[in-house]
């Protein structure tokens, strides 16, 4: 028995130190200089800072790599809040945290037991104006979670966190403790897979001016999921419910339960023909208003390859009960030519429908598409599709067809260098209304290296529509971005947009030196003409 026990400790001290070493660090040192001005038809409003950021994280075994580990985290920073610099009087502020996690099983047994205790703290400091004192505001917190997963027996995992924020100088100066307890138990046998969850969450106001705040929520789900039964002929199987019930203040909010299953058939050949039968069924209740909704779908896919491409069609119908029934009816049957070598295919498709609502109103649906795809060479392509697609309320009500054409183009080459183009054609009509919408959409965007060391990306877009009601309305877009590697320690980028009146410009360049780096970037923004956003940014980071 001791030689047993002696040759376990000894496995999981060996799979500890060849896991991973024993003692690990990291930390970044960042200093940095901000210069922001918001530009308006009142004037200009500008604040320049300095920033610094400290971060040093740690990580090692507790005594021995048999007692566990020991994770701790600490960070500094004196800068201000760059989105709020023009926006308040005082942005600057100061803040200061530290963090500890442990865990308390060797590492080989993790998988199978654990418990990790953690403690955190954080302080931030903001400046006020005038002669009004700083804005203080605490937080901390300590906790702990662990769990077992022993093979072949349910897991049990468990956490308990309290945690405090200590505000005073803010709207309604918040103190208070919140706590939270979370408890979960799983178990997986096969396809089957069974869980329960509880959450608990408490906040306290210590101020004395709201009285607790409780909120409690329980959840049970089960599961049966298989893959291919040759002997059942199912491609899979699913069966899941779950129930769901959330108390606030200790009275029931809501108790739901849902239920889904989902079964295929393997494909069925028939005279060349795979067929593939499909059925999915949802019900939910709501167990407080005894509101319950039942809807089914049914499906029938049928596929059949032939030397010179292939047909597709699909049948399925639908039903469902929710505060009324209501009915739907689909079809859609599709042919596929594809020409030698590939670089030419068609395809054609028509579909129609039928729908019946629970309110008794019922709509009929048709469509059709046609599609070809040229490929002259690898790398390029030639696309045309024509679509039309309408629907119609039977019995007298609102009508409505769209007819859209679409022309596209792609390329790339060795080099990588992509282009490609679009553009789009669209009539909607609305007989009922007496309304025709028309509408125009042109891409085009090229992107790639122009040199080993220099890329760039143009985009461009325009759009217009009109009605026979109204005038036109147009937006055009663009942007024009550079990305240039001097070397492998420097590195510089533009980017130019621009979008109706407005335009937007970014500068950047950056040098690395090992795990240094200096980086500095400007950025100008139009926020809504006249007013426009300007950012200057310095930074040096040193990690290790």
């Amino acid at each position: 028995m001791r030689r047993t026990i002696a040759s376990l400790l000894a496995f999981a001290l060996a799979a500890d130190a060849a896991a991973e070493p024993l003692f690990w660090r990291s930390g970044s040192l960042a200093w940095s200089f901000d210069d922001i001005a918001l530009q308006t038809p009142t004037g200009t409003r500008r604040r320049s800072q300095w920033s610094q950021a400290y971060d040093v994280s740690a990580q090692g075994p507790l005594v021995h790599p048999l007692a566990g580990e020991l994770r701790t985290n600490a960070a500094f920073k004196d800068g201000f809040n760059v989105s709020q610099a023009v926006n308040t009087e005082s942005p600057a502020q100061k803040s200061l945290s530290w963090s500890a996690r442990g865990d308390l099983f060797p590492f080989a047994l993790r998988r199978y037991a654990h418990f990790a205790p953690n403690y955190s703290w954080s302080q931030t400091e903001q400046a006020a104006a005038a002669d009004a004192p700083s804005r203080v505001s605490r937080s901390g917190g300590y906790g702990f979670s662990g769990g077992m997963s022993p093979p072949g027996l349910p897991s049990v995992n468990f956490v308990r966190q309290f945690a405090t924020r200590d505000d005073p100088l803010s709207s309604g100066a918040v103190r208070e403790r919140a706590e939270n307890a979370r408890e979960s138990a799983a178990w997986v046998r096969g396809p089957l897979r069974v869980s329960l969850d509880r959450d608990r969450n408490e906040v306290t106001d210590l101020t004395g001016v709201q009285g607790p705040r409780r909120n409690e929520t329980r959840r049970g789900d089960l599961e049966v999921r298989t893959g291919t039964k040759k002997a059942l002929g199912l491609q899979f199987f699913s069966l899941r419910s779950s129930a769901f019930a959330q108390k606030v203040q200790g009275v029931t909010f809501q108790e739901d339960v849902t239920a889904n299953l989902a079964v295929r058939s393997l494909p069925l050949k028939f005279r060349g023909w795979a067929n593939e039968l499909a059925y999915s069924n949802d019900f939910a209740r709501n167990n407080l208003s005894e509101d319950q909704s039942d809807s089914s779908q049914l499906g029938l896919l049928s596929n059949s390859e032939r030397r010179w491409g292939g047909l597709t069609n699909s049948l399925s119908a639908g039903q469902s009960h929710a505060g009324g029934r209501s009915r739907s009816l689909s079809e859609a049957f599709s042919v596929r030519e594809e020409f030698p070598k590939r670089r030419l295919s068609f395809q054609q498709s028509v579909n129609g429908g039928w729908a019946e609502g629970a309110g008794g109103e019922t709509t009929r649906s048709d469509g059709a598409a046609l599609r070809g795809v040229l490929t002259p060479r690898t790398g390029r392509t030639l696309t045309a599709e024509l679509e039309t697609a309408g629907s119609e309320a039977l019995g007298g009500g609102g009508a409505q067809r769209t007819h859209r054409g679409t022309l596209a183009a792609n390329g790339a080459n060795r080099r990588g260098f992509q282009s490609s183009a679009r553009y789009e054609h669209a009539r909607q009509s609305v007989p009922g209304a007496g309304l025709l919408t028309v509408s125009d959409a042109l891409t085009a965007a090229l992107d790639g290296p122009l040199r080993p060391s220099l890329a760039a990306s143009v985009q461009a877009s325009y759009s217009r529509s009109r009605t026979n009601l109204a005038g036109p309305f147009e937006v055009a877009s663009g942007s024009l971005g550079l990305e240039w590697e001097a070397s492998r320690a420097v590195r510089a980028s533009a980017r130019v947009s621009s979008a109706g009146e407005s335009a937007n410009v970014y500068l950047g360049a950056s040098w690395t030196a090992g795990r240094t780096v200096l980086r500095v970037y400007f950025e100008r923004r139009e926020i809504s003409t006249p007013r426009s956003f300007s950012h200057l940014s310095v930074s040096l980071v040193r990690t290790f």
